[in-house]
């Protein structure tokens, strides 16, 4: 069948693709947004298996629970609400739980938080310091060494190249000026001229 992705015969298929489950050599359909019932069965989802931005609650019929579905998480941004539909445990990039289990913005430069305002991830230009990405130099997308403000020897974006911020008491914090018109790299020859 189309879902089968390796099969024996003409008509036994021993491997399914995603949000399939092998029964009696045919692929069935697991529930809908699921992607992963090969415990639970056609129709059903395993525990943590729905697609990201649902979670998987019981079917029941007359009080009893019969199989998992997959339901629509109630918190926008949200990818995981496992346990109650209307309490995230895991937020979309860019976003964090709290702690009421709702999904808020991490931060200015933060690519990922476990918790809004807790910095895991920084995006390039910042760097993290006490869970908070904080910015580098201009024009530097690199500064883990040197710092906030700062960039490393080799942080600097295409067409710039790093100097070192005499100003600066250590030795290892830089600054970056322009290359020559059109260039891409001047590390080696310097602000204002190309390497080739």
């Amino acid at each position: 069948g189309p879902a089968c992705l390796s099969c024996h015969a003409r008509d036994a298929c021993v491997q399914c693709q995603e949000a399939y489950v092998l029964k009696g050599g045919a692929c069935v359909a697991c529930a809908p947004n699921c992607k992963n019932c090969s415990q639970s069965g056609p129709e059903a989802c395993d525990m943590n298996g729905c697609y990201n931005g649902y979670g998987t609650k019981w079917k029941t019929v007359l009080g009893i629970g019969i199989r998992r579905e997959c339901e629509r998480c109630e918190a926008a941004e949200c990818q995981v609400c496992e346990e109650k539909r209307n309490i995230c445990e895991k937020c979309d990039q860019d976003f964090g739980v709290t702690v009421g289990g709702s999904c808020v913005r991490c931060g200015l430069g933060c690519a990922s938080c476990r918790a809004a305002g807790s910095c895991l991830e920084c995006r390039e230009g910042f760097v993290l310091q006490d869970e908070k990405c904080l910015v580098c130099s201009d024009r530097c997308v690199n500064c883990t060494i040197a710092g906030p403000g700062g960039c490393n020897r080799n942080g600097c974006a295409k067409g710039w190249t790093a100097i070192l911020a005499r100003w600066k008491e250590e030795d290892y914090s830089f600054v970056c000026r322009p290359c020559g018109d059109d260039c891409s790299n001047c590390d080696f020859r310097g602000p204002g001229q190309c390497d080739f």
